[in-house]
């Protein structure tokens, strides 16, 4: 009976590890790709914006180690989180309404995915075909 249960249990911790390698696996290509993305657009003179400041995209925008030598800035409208910035980094906070106007080399990068409809339909229906956006995914 022992021996069954240690049996199970190193067979459900090797199912674990392997779980655990293809999550930082899968990881590491999300990164790769985004930051991929991210010099290409720099490197074609487009400004990259963030929408969305939750603590998932904090916690991935210092993972990904962006600052504000390639992010312009971070648009939210949580009050607590204006005028504040992206914790771990350089990039400020700023109220989602003070977006005007979008140039042709504006971009999004929304870190609010769970939302991403939402804010799609609501930029689209503001801003037309001049609001572009990209996922970190």
């Amino acid at each position: 009976m022992l021996k069954n249960f240690l049996k199970k249990k190193k067979k459900n911790e090797n199912l674990l590890l392997k779980k655990a390698k293809n999550f930082k696996n899968k990881i590491k290509s999300i990164k790769k790709n985004l930051l991929n993305k991210v010099n290409y657009l720099k490197k074609n003179n487009y400004k990259i914006y963030i929408l969305g400041a939750p603590a998932k995209a904090t916690t991935a925008i210092n993972y990904f180690k962006l600052n504000s030598d390639v992010i312009e800035c971070c648009y939210d409208i949580n009050r607590f989180k204006i005028n504040k910035n992206v914790p771990g980094t350089n990039i400020k906070i700023l109220n989602e309404n003070r977006i005007k106007k979008i140039g042709s080399k504006d971009i999004f990068l929304i870190m609010s995915w769970n939302y991403k409809y939402i804010i799609i339909k609501k930029f689209k229906k503001k801003f037309g075909k001049a609001f572009k956006y990209f996922l970190p995914y």
